[in-house]
C-alpha cells in the first residue's frame, strides 16, 4: 500500500484564515473587555498577537484594557500603544491614549509631544488639546512653586542674619516673578467669574 507522508495528512493554513482566526481571538477580548474580565481580555487579545503580530486593533484595545488594570500595568499598556503606532503611525487616537499613560506616569514632557502628535494628525482633537492644557498649567504650577519657594528661602535667610545679605536679582528672575504674579491675577479673575 501507498504511505502518506506526516506532513501530508497536515491542512494547509492560508494567511486569511490565520487573519480571520486572530480575528475571533480579538472580538472575543473585546467581548470579555465589556463584561469587565479585564485579565481575560489581555489573554484574548495575546492569543490573536501569537497569530497575526501585525494586527494593529488588538494592540491598541490591549493597551487600553492594561490602561484600566491601574497603575501596576501602565508600562506594559504603554509598551501596547507603541507597538500599534509603530503598525499605523498616523493614529490619532493611538497618540493620545499614548499621552494619557505617558501622563498617568508622571513623564509629563512625553505625554505632551504624544498629544501634539495626536493634534499634528487631528487638529481639532479637542481631549488632546484639553489634555495638553492640563498638563502645560500642572508643569507651570510646578515651575511657579519653585520659584516663590527659592525667593522666600533667600529671603527668609536673609532676615535670619544681622548683616544684610545682597541678594542679586537678575532680571530674568524679575521677569519671572512679574509674570507669575500676573498669571495668579489672571487666574484668579478667571476663578471669580
Amino acid at each position: 500500500m501507498f504511505r502518506r507522508r506526516r506532513s501530508e495528512h497536515l491542512p494547509t493554513v492560508s494567511t486569511k484564515l490565520l487573519f480571520s482566526h486572530a480575528h475571533a481571538w480579538y472580538h472575543r477580548g473585546n467581548a470579555l473587555e465589556k463584561l469587565e474580565r479585564y485579565e481575560n481580555a489581555i489573554a484574548s487579545y495575546d492569543q490573536a498577537i501569537r497569530i497575526q503580530p501585525s494586527y494593529y486593533e488588538t494592540w491598541y484595545d490591549r493597551g487600553l484594557v492594561l490602561d484600566r488594570l491601574g497603575w501596576y500595568w501602565y508600562k506594559e499598556s504603554l509598551a501596547s500603544f507603541d507597538k500599534a503606532i509603530k503598525i499605523k503611525r498616523d493614529d490619532p487616537d493611538a497618540w493620545y491614549s499614548r499621552g494619557l499613560v505617558l501622563n498617568s506616569l508622571r513623564r509629563y514632557r512625553q505625554a505632551i509631544a504624544s498629544y501634539n502628535q495626536a493634534l499634528f494628525l487631528n487638529p481639532k482633537f479637542q481631549l488632546a488639546i484639553e489634555e495638553r492644557q492640563l498638563i502645560q498649567k500642572r508643569l507651570l504650577k510646578r515651575l511657579l512653586t519653585k520659584l516663590f519657594t527659592s525667593l522666600s528661602l533667600t529671603l527668609f535667610s536673609a532676615s535670619m542674619y544681622p548683616a544684610p545679605i545682597p541678594l542679586v536679582y537678575t532680571p530674568n528672575v524679575i521677569a519671572i516673578y512679574l509674570t507669575c504674579i500676573m498669571i495668579q491675577k489672571e487666574s484668579h479673575r478667571q476663578e471669580v467669574f
